[in-house]
C-alpha cells in the first residue's frame, strides 16, 4: 500500500517496479486515472498498513499470485464476451502492437517492454518484413 500512497495524503508520482524475470527496474508514472481508481479502492481496505500488499490474496494478506491474477483477468474477459484466452502477457504484447500501430516510437515501446533491440521488439508483436514494409 505504501507503494502507491506513503501517507494517508500523499500519493508517489512513480511506480517502482523490479521485473521478476530480468530483473531490471521501471519507474512508470502513476497516472491520474490511477490514482482515480485507487481512490476508490483504497477505502474498502480501511485496515490495511503501509507494508501490506496492495492487492491481497485471500490466504493470510500475501499478495495476488501470478495464477489468481490470470484467473481475474480471464473471469473479466469472459463476463464482458472475450471468449479466446487472455492472460495477463497477452495485455502486455496488446498494448505494444497497438501503440507501434497508433504512431507511438518503437524506441519507446521497445524501452517500456525492456527489450535489448527492435527486431525483438517486432518479433514479439509478430511485425514481419511484410508488415514493415506495407507500412
Amino acid at each position: 500500500m505504501g507503494d502507491v500512497r506513503p501517507t494517508p495524503k500523499q500519493w508517489v508520482d512513480r511506480l517502482i517496479v523490479i521485473e521478476q524475470k530480468t530483473g531490471k527496474r521501471k519507474d512508470p508514472p502513476l497516472s491520474p486515472p490511477m490514482k482515480k481508481a485507487l481512490q476508490e479502492y483504497l477505502p474498502t481496505r480501511p485496515e490495511a498498513q503501509a507494508m501490506d500488499p496492495l492487492f491481497p490474496s485471500q490466504r493470510g494478506g500475501r499478495p495476488l499470485t501470478r495464477q489468481t491474477a490470470w484467473r481475474i483477468l480471464s473471469e473479466a474477459g469472459k463476463a464482458v464476451g472475450i471468449t479466446e484466452p487472455i492472460r495477463t502477457h497477452t495485455m502486455r504484447k496488446s498494448w505494444g502492437y497497438h501503440a507501434l500501430k497508433a504512431g507511438i516510437d518503437l524506441t519507446i515501446i521497445q524501452d517500456v517492454l525492456n527489450h535489448s533491440d527492435p527486431a525483438v521488439t517486432y518479433r514479439y508483436l509478430g511485425i514481419d518484413r511484410d508488415d514493415r514494409d506495407q507500412a
